[in-house]
């Protein structure tokens, strides 16, 4: 039944005729794309707005010594600052991700445990982006600089790993290729 053509809608109102699928893929569709892809990155990118200004505004000069005041390490309090923006999107993540996970669950009856890995997926790659934000606010005590040296970062690692795609669906191909050669049928 769930390979069957089903006539998706949009909020379980409007009919869309035009996109006639499976119920799996529809389900498949929604989960990968609109969630693990363009619902990620917006994830990402809000995230790294909101919280590239934790630590700026605790260096700031008043901020800082009220709190250094206090028996905790500046490397400490740093730290804490930085589990506490990471606290923040596992959070973020957590509630959306199984909020929508039980939602399809309950309407559609497809209970795929492998998309609730996006939550530690999601938060690991916001750490290491959060990481280089952290550096930055640290080096510069400017929120700015600190969004703008992430999202550097973010498209060089895009670049990167488009890259990497590129030269392993490259040697794949080759192997794929020698592989004929070598045996051919």
């Amino acid at each position: 039944a769930m390979a069957w053509r089903h006539e998706p809608s949009v909020l379980f109102a409007l009919d869309m005729p035009y996109f006639p699928t499976s119920l799996r893929a529809g389900v498949y569709f929604l989960e990968n794309i609109l969630v693990s892809g363009v619902g990620a990155w917006v994830t990402i990118l809000v995230a790294i707005i909101i919280t590239a200004g934790f630590i700026p505004n605790m260096l700031q000069k008043g901020t800082l010594d009220l709190l250094v005041a206090k028996p905790v390490s500046r490397p400490a309090l740093l730290v804490y600052k930085y589990l506490g923006g990471l606290t923040f999107v596992f959070v973020l993540t957590a509630v959306t991700a199984v909020g929508v996970w039980a939602a399809i669950g309950v309407r559609t009856g497809l209970w795929s445990p492998h998309f609730l890995a996006i939550i530690p997926i999601l938060t690991f790659y916001f750490a290491v982006l959060y990481s280089v934000s952290t550096l930055a606010a640290v080096l510069t005590r400017s929120t700015l600089v600190a969004i703008l040296a992430t999202g550097l970062a973010w498209a060089l690692f895009w670049v990167v790993g488009k890259v990497n795609d590129g030269i392993e669906n490259r040697r794949q191909a080759e192997a794929e290729v020698s592989d004929c050669f070598q045996n051919p049928p």
